[in-house]
C-alpha cells in the first residue's frame, strides 16, 4: 500500500488495541530506517541444493549476476529476498521484473524465480519464453531461477517455494508475476519487516488493499485481521504457523464462533474461499 500523495507512509509501531484490549494479527504498512536483517550471501548454493534433494524433478536454470563495474561488500546482506511465481506469462512476468527494477532496493535484493512446468506443448513455450525474460534482467536483478519439470499448481508452488526461501532466510517477500509493484514497494516491505520483526502479534505484511470507498478516511497504514495475497512478506517463525489444511481452519472458526469475524464482519465471504479449497 502506498500513500495517496505518492510518497511512503509515515510510521505507525504499535498495533491498536481491538474493542476488546486484543491485538489483531494481519497486514501492517510502515515505513522507517531500516537496520540490519539477516540477508542471503553465500546461501545461494545451499538453498539449490537444498531444493533438488526436496524435489528431483526441479532444476536450477540460472544465477544471474548484477554487474556495475564496481566492488560491493554486500549484495544481499541489507533487504529481504523476493520470492517471485511465474509460469506460462513472460508478457505479465517482463511488467512486473521491470517495476522490480525501478525499486531503489533492487540492487541489494536477491530474486528466487520460481517457474512452474508446463501442462502441454503450448505452455512449454511459453515457459521457455520466461526464462528469456528472466536472462533480460540479469544486468539489474539478481535472480536465481529455480524451474519445475512438471506442473505443480500456484498453490502448491507458493507454499513450497515459501517454505525453502525461509530456511535459509528470516523473511520473505512474495509477489506473481502478474503484479506490477510501485517504487516503493521494497523499502516499504523491508521497513516493515524490520519493525515488527519481533512482533508475533502482526503474521504478515500487504502491499495491496481493496479499493473501497472509505479508503480517503483510512490512515496511511493500518492494521487488519487478515491479510491478502497480492504481494505480501512475513517472517519465518510466523510461516511456521501457516496452517494448509481448509477444513481444519473451517472447523476451527466455526468451533471458535469466528466465521463471520473471518469474513470482515460479513462484508467479505472468505469461509467460502476454504469451502472451495
Amino acid at each position: 500500500m502506498i500513500s495517496q500523495s505518492g510518497r511512503p507512509p509515515k510510521l505507525r509501531t504499535r498495533p491498536p488495541r481491538t474493542a476488546s484490549g486484543g491485538l489483531p494479527s494481519g497486514c501492517v504498512q510502515t515505513m522507517t530506517e531500516r537496520k540490519g536483517f539477516a540477508g542471503m550471501r553465500g546461501k545461494q548454493s545451499s538453498l539449490g541444493t537444498r531444493i533438488d534433494s526436496v524435489s528431483g524433478d526441479m532444476e536450477i536454470i540460472s544465477q544471474a549476476r548484477f554487474a556495475r563495474g564496481e566492488e560491493r561488500e554486500s549484495w544481499v546482506d541489507n533487504f529481504s529476498p523476493v520470492a517471485l511465481f511465474a509460469y506460462n506469462r513472460p508478457g505479465k512476468l517482463r511488467d512486473c521484473l521491470s517495476s522490480l527494477s525501478r525499486c531503489g532496493e533492487i540492487s541489494g535484493t536477491q530474486v528466487f524465480l520460481f517457474l512452474d512446468g508446463p501442462k502441454n506443448e503450448q505452455d512449454a513455450e511459453q515457459v521457455a519464453l520466461c526464462l528469456e525474460v528472466a536472462s533480460d534482467y540479469q544486468d539489474c536483478i539478481e535472480i536465481l531461477v529455480i524451474r519445475q519439470a512438471t506442473n505443480r499448481g500456484l498453490a502448491s508452488s507458493i507454499i513450497f517455494g515459501v517454505t525453502e526461501v525461509l530456511r535459509e532466510s528470516e523473511t520473505v517477500i512474495v509477489l506473481e508475476d502478474d503484479l506490477e509493484v510501485s517504487p516503493f514497494f521494497l523499502k516499504f516491505m523491508n521497513d516493515a519487516l524490520g519493525v515488527y520483526r519481533h512482533d508475533r502479534r502482526v503474521a504478515s505484511i500487504s502491499g495491496y488493499w481493496y479499493p473501497v470507498k472509505e479508503w480517503p478516511r483510512l490512515p496511511e497504514t493500518f492494521f487488519l485481521r487478515g491479510a491478502d495475497c497480492w504481494g505480501w512478506a512475513t517472517w519465518q517463525d510466523r510461516w511456521e504457523t501457516f496452517e494448509p489444511d481448509a477444513a481444519k481452519l473451517q472447523e476451527q472458526l466455526k468451533s471458535r464462533g469466528e466465521t463471520r469475524d473471518f469474513d470482515f464482519g460479513g462484508h467479505l465471504p472468505a469461509s467460502k474461499l476454504l469451502e472451495k479449497q
